[in-house]
């Protein structure tokens, strides 16, 4: 492809890779680069990688929800993720605690319980709290009509429930940094929550009731269309579902946060000038690398093993930075300065002509003295 790209700014390119997508078994490089040399070279490139899919991990801890069981039993999801449903009693096993500790899973869905211990990993509550005093329920409310939605959120993308019924629900206050997703009458019932790296997701009702024994609908949403989409996006953005990271972009200085597939106890990671840099995990079994001063590819590999598994790229995208042009004016608030051409005194030194004059002088000195002498 050939494009024209403005002096100040910049210009995209779009590349259809659905055939080329499936197959993919390895993880691949791209490059973009502007043939011609000018005064700053360091954005005359673009670098982009395509990782295989990776395969997401979820636990769902359920006595009977068939709702929440047909929403993950999609075709798109199946592909995305391996669901694993477990009863209720699971959490008191020790299964579960080491499984949790480990970060074995990427998300696990808590449906009408509460664990003892919470996992390494993000976490979605129906009609409960997570444990802790971070998390409380305000009030219990019977009949919480839907005021507002924080649709600019990931997990609310395409999902329209302005006419969905709620019999009961928890108003919900989260820990200090919360969103709040879903406003109702009496106050927020879906936030979603931070916790030392992870993120929690509480809806304070559930979608099913399980009292006496005798299973009723809760909530109608579970019916209405946008409730699949609801849990995909669940999948996609709490899960780290199988997506290809392509568009990601990471800027030069800032940390990139990794993720393996599997707990790794160190990686390796390989910069474009070639110097590797061995890393350990978090508490959360994520790796974090700070050294991105540098654009371009860098190559992720296994402790002791020299495949390389993932790749992440560093572009220099911002135009501010890429314009060296000076500037006449600045806004500093709503205060305009202007540029001055001034003078500034510098120190001029001399001594290095005559230490070379007097080198001159003594070398003929020399010259003519043993010319003397041969004489």
């Amino acid at each position: 492809r050939q494009v024209t790209v403005p002096g100040v700014g910049n210009t995209s390119l779009n590349f259809d890779l659905t055939n080329f997508l499936p197959g993919l078994q390895e993880a691949k490089k791209i490059k973009l680069l502007i043939d011609e040399n000018d005064v700053y070279m360091q954005d005359n490139q673009a670098f982009c990688v395509l990782n295989p899919p990776r395969i997401s991990k979820i636990l769902v801890v359920t006595d009977s929800n068939e709702y929440l069981d047909l929403a993950l039993s999609t075709r798109a999801i199946q592909k995305l993720s391996n669901v694993e449903f477990v009863d209720r009693d699971f959490l008191t096993g020790k299964e579960y605690r080491e499984r949790g500790t480990l970060g074995l899973y990427d998300l696990v869905i808590f449906d009408q319980c509460v664990p003892e211990t919470m996992p390494l990993c993000n976490t979605v509550f129906f009609g409960e709290i997570p444990p802790g005093e971070k998390w409380e329920t305000v009030e219990v409310v019977e009949t919480a009509p839907i005021v507002d939605s924080l649709e600019s959120d990931p997990l609310m993308f395409d999902v329209k429930i302005d006419n969905v019924n709620i019999l009961t629900s928890k108003i919900v206050k989260g820990p200090r940094g919360s969103t709040e997703l879903l406003e109702s009458v009496k106050g927020p019932i879906m936030v979603a929550g931070p916790r030392e790296g992870f993120v929690d997701l509480v809806l304070g009702f559930s979608l099913v009731d399980y009292a006496d024994d005798d299973i009723k609908l809760n909530t109608d949403w579970p019916k209405d269309p946008s409730f699949p989409f609801f849990v995909q996006n669940i999948v996609y953005n709490l899960a780290g579902a199988a997506r290809l990271n392509a568009t990601v972009n990471h800027a030069p200085g800032k940390a990139v946060k990794i993720t393996p597939q599997f707990p790794q106890l160190g990686l390796n990671v390989a910069g474009p000038d070639g110097e590797s840099v061995e890393l350990k995990p978090r508490p959360d079994n994520s790796f974090l690398f700070p050294q991105t001063d540098k654009t371009g590819i860098y190559e992720v590999s296994n402790e002791g093993e020299s495949e390389v598994n993932q790749l992440f790229a560093v572009n220099l995208f911002d135009t501010l930075e890429s314009d060296l042009f000076v500037r006449e004016k600045l806004n500093l608030g709503y205060e305009e300065v202007q540029a001055t051409a001034t003078t500034v005194p510098a120190r001029k030194d001399f001594w290095t002509w005559i230490v070379l004059f007097a080198l001159i002088v003594i070398s003929i000195e020399w010259y003519i003295y043993n010319r003397r002498i041969f004489i």
